[in-house]
């Protein structure tokens, strides 16, 4: 027997907005399959694109930032140094892009029919693991070519907390992209500005440089941005470089889930009367 659903105006609170999104778990899994092969459908290469945008992305970086510019790159090879930024900067990116375009882009079908609105912002998260998957590939067949080259990692323990470090970052992007899917329901102009903002986050963002290379007068500037510590100990933990302070780590932790309550907030305070306005 179906369970009956009942629409109705009166507020509810976060708790009852998440064990409704378990009702609709199923959906999560169908819209992951239906954006994943959408996506790429009628593309010659498909899902190699996931493979080819950061290794290009990273050889022009080799090229412009570290040849010509002569940035450090921490010892290790640059080509190495730059893929792991772009892959993790791609799934910070897309996730943020995505999720912040749901609304608007799904409009149509959040006027059809009910479901929890929270299920398509996280199959968004779940398009990227996938796509961060096959660029995983990617960076472990190049760091394998690199250790049968002769070069001399030196990873320790700390690589244990790699998946705890994406983690933090999806959720820090899931709920930026929250925040960002509200307000464009009412306010489009904040859609045209979101790729040109994302792209001037990065150069904020130790993607193409260490922290290191940043002069000690201008640490607390960028110990303000929360991806610097999470971007910083996912390069850090790969190469086995001492991880950034945890005092600055943990301010970047409680600033995220300070962002993913406040993006709760807004997100179910306005899927209320969004449909008026899409």
């Amino acid at each position: 027997m179906k369970k009956k659903i009942f629409i109705t105006g009166e507020t509810r609170t976060i708790k009852d907005h998440i064990i409704e999104f378990f009702d609709y778990t199923e959906l999560v899994f169908f819209f992951t399959r239906r954006d994943f092969v959408v996506l790429y459908k009628q593309t010659v290469l498909g899902p190699l694109w996931y493979i080819i945008q950061p290794l290009i992305t990273s050889f022009v970086f080799l090229i412009i930032f570290n040849k010509f510019a002569g940035i450090s790159t921490m010892g290790v090879p640059g080509l190495l140094f730059y893929l792991i930024g772009n892959i993790t900067w791609i799934f910070f990116s897309s996730s943020f892009i995505n999720i912040g375009m749901t609304l608007v882009n799904n409009s149509d079908l959040y006027k059809k029919v009910y479901f929890s609105r929270i299920v398509l912002p996280v199959s968004n998260i779940f398009v990227s693991y996938i796509k961060l998957f096959f660029q995983i590939i990617l960076f472990v067949g190049v760091f394998i070519y690199y250790l049968f080259t002769g070069f001399n990692f030196s990873t320790n323990i700390n690589l244990v907390f790699l998946p705890l470090f994406i983690i933090h970052l999806s959720i820090f992007s899931f709920s930026l992209g929250l925040i960002v899917a509200s307000i464009t329901v009412k306010y489009r102009d904040l859609l045209v500005t979101l790729q040109f903002g994302t792209q001037m986050l990065m150069f904020a963002t130790p993607v193409i440089y260490s922290f290191n290379s940043i002069p000690e007068k201008f640490h607390y500037f960028a110990y303000l941005n929360p991806l610097v510590p999470i971007f910083e100990n996912i390069r850090n933990c790969v190469f086995g470089i001492p991880l950034i302070d945890f005092k600055y780590y943990l301010i970047s932790l409680v600033i995220t889930f300070l962002i993913l309550f406040l993006s709760f907030k807004i997100f179910f305070k306005t899927e209320k009367n969004f449909v008026d306005f899409v």
